[in-house]
């Protein structure tokens, strides 16, 4: 199974990506490749767009996650198209999505038809994903976010910790997080 995360600009360390590995290494009986995109034709999370459609089903992951348990539930998914549902907004957050092969042509070609009026329209590609499908969703509780569900002290049964905003991983310097995320 393919795993693909964008690590462009200097926003992140380059630990980053090694400790996503790690993660998908320690946390999966699947085999996993990891494809990391360094360079996209659009700015920042919007080149994310171009990973639709894939050639083959991918996990499009960000990389300010930690993992803290079995994701083989990512690999299971068999449907077109499956995101983790947002805690703060109505529908799918950009962090995690499963994406089959051949999904999304529409949506992209969509998206180059205008792709200046879009990022201008749209904060985020998941607000653009949020108006243009109608995604599945992971079982509430295996993905989290470490703000909105409280996770400062315990992952709880999370198995991925999603670090949207601030503080990001790599600036929190006890407890559970510096242990899970080496």
């Amino acid at each position: 199974m393919k795993v693909v995360c964008l690590c462009t600009g200097d926003k992140y360390p380059p630990e980053y990506v090694n400790k996503l590995w790690r993660g998908l290494q320690n946390y999966t009986a699947f085999n996993v490749e990891l494809e990391v995109i360094r360079q996209t034709k659009y700015p920042g999370w919007w080149g994310k767009i171009e990973q639709f459609p894939p050639k083959e089903r991918i996990i499009l992951m960000d990389i300010d996650l930690v993992i803290t348990g079995n994701i083989d539930f990512l690999f299971e998914y068999q449907g077109p198209f499956c995101a983790w549902r947002d805690p703060w907004a109505d529908g799918l957050n950009g962090s995690v999505h499963s994406i089959a092969e051949g999904f999304g042509e529409s949506l992209r070609a969509e998206f180059e038809r205008q792709p200046e009026t879009y990022m201008r329209r749209y904060y985020s590609d998941q607000e653009f994903l949020r108006d243009h499908t109608v995604p599945d969703y992971w079982h509430d509780g295996l993905i989290q976010s470490y703000k909105a569900d409280n996770c400062e002290h315990s992952p709880g049964a999370a198995r991925i910790v999603v670090f949207h905003g601030h503080p990001k991983p790599h600036e929190i310097k006890t407890g559970w997080v510096t242990e899970q995320w080496k």
